[in-house]
């Protein structure tokens, strides 16, 4: 289940996801790197979809396999809608959280790029997945 060279890829990727958003709030990257948001959202929806690929047609825990014919479309559309899934809800934690500048002028052009990242990320993971694997 965890020995696939993919799920490999995807955990690295989490290594180093992970420490860099914690330390980015930690230290104000965001307010002093802006790019560095659109950076991570870019990386976190390669992360998401290709975890959702794994799950779904490589960790065993689904009947589906990527050995079956699986058409290339339903693989880059079942990335597409879990990036834009899981994207659109931690854009309703942070409203939640008030982790956001709402009152900023330019708040939904920043969640709208932030959403067009996640998806850019999940294209790029289902486009390596279709030709690695299907």
């Amino acid at each position: 289940m965890f020995r696939h060279t993919f799920f490999y890829f995807l955990f690295s990727i989490l290594l180093v996801l992970a420490p860099v958003h914690v330390l980015g709030i930690k230290h104000f990257w965001f307010a002093a790197y802006p790019p560095l948001d659109l950076v991570l959202h870019f990386v976190g929806g390669l992360w998401i979809a290709g975890m959702g690929l794994w799950l779904f047609f490589l960790s065993g825990l689904s009947k589906a396999t990527y050995r079956d014919r699986i058409p290339k479309v339903h693989v880059v559309f079942g990335a597409l809608v879990f990036a834009l899934m899981i994207g659109g809800l931690w854009e309703i934690f942070e409203v939640i959280n008030d982790s956001t500048l709402r009152g900023y002028p330019n708040y939904v052009f920043d969640t709208l790029t932030d959403l067009v990242a996640d998806t850019t990320g999940a294209l790029l993971v289902a486009w390596y997945f279709v030709k690695k694997y299907l």
